[in-house]
């Protein structure tokens, strides 16, 4: 009956309505649990609460098990850092060591936006020109990417902790709870004394940072009014297309993003939705067909 407390107390209730109700029995080498007797019926709820707790225990100790491990200057996660590559020594001995092939990449990166005003943007595409391989091996790098980098305090011997949390919430058209990994704000996050060495200078980190702070907000409160954001890619190299509201009286286009090595162009926007309709009535038309 243990295996039938992994979720949270409401989810424990609801397993011990639905044996009840069914008039289920349930059978195990220890004992038999007949769900309308009231005796065991106390008994099957207890064992479901023994197991819960034993359960968040083992979450725990696991958790603080992983914390102690960075604390002691450790790399726990499973992907390698561009520049680094995982050194294990021993049961509790995992950390990171240069890679002069790419932290050289690194130093030219940071000098480029610290010393030389560069843009993300203007980066990455020249690491895409100069044929270097990305960290997620993609076809090109991206603006994200760079800036990523830029921010990440491996480079300066540090390890980060807590850079993201996980929320519940309710959904209010399924009635639902859900479950959100959301970042937390960069002044939160631990920062623990790695055992690799560092790649820049805190003084050029900083600087980098000091760039960032000066950047323009994001508008938060911005509404998406394009009705396939996120749902249309390239078909030659997967880029998203964005929604390009033009102005002086010129129609609504859909155009390609950003990139080095793909050279697509734009289009109406009202030809991409007509044609989009015309492919799901076609695929409606053929549905119906096969029913």
């Amino acid at each position: 009956v243990e295996r039938l407390a992994r979720g949270n107390t409401k989810d424990q209730g609801e397993v011990a309505d639905a044996f009840q109700m069914s008039d289920t029995k349930i059978i195990t080498p220890a004992k038999i649990y007949d769900p309308n007797d009231e005796f065991d019926q106390e008994y099957f709820e207890f064992g479901l609460f023994m197991s819960r707790r034993e359960y968040k225990t083992i979450r725990r100790r696991m958790e603080s098990g992983k914390l102690q491990t960075v604390m002691d200057g450790n790399y726990v996660l499973p992907q390698k850092v561009f520049g680094y590559d995982i050194e294990k020594k021993g049961k509790n001995n995992r950390y990171l060591v240069i890679n002069e092939d790419e932290a050289k990449y690194v130093r030219m990166m940071f000098d480029w936006y610290t010393e030389e005003g560069r843009s993300c943007g203007w980066i990455a595409r020249q690491f895409t020109n100069m044929g270097i391989p990305t960290p997620y091996s993609r076809k090109e790098w991206e603006k994200a990417t760079i800036s990523d980098m830029l921010k990440n305090t491996h480079y300066i011997g540090k390890i980060p902790w807590g850079k993201f949390k996980t929320i519940k919430t309710k959904n209010p058209k399924t009635g639902k709870v859900e479950k959100h990994r959301v970042k937390v704000n960069p002044e939160e996050v631990k920062q623990i004394e790695g055992k690799h060495e560092a790649i820049i200078t805190d003084e050029q980190f900083a600087k980098a940072q000091g760039r960032f702070r000066k950047r323009l907000p994001v508008n938060l409160d911005a509404k998406i009014v394009n009705p396939l954001a996120g749902l249309m890619h390239c078909a030659a190299c997967g880029k998203s297309m964005q929604w390009f509201d033009a102005k002086r009286g010129r129609s609504i286009r859909y155009h390609h993003r950003e990139s080095a090595i793909c050279n697509k162009k734009s289009l109406p926007a009202t030809d991409v939705l007509d044609g989009l309709v015309d492919a799901l009535k076609a695929y409606i038309a053929d549905f119906e067909i096969k029913m």
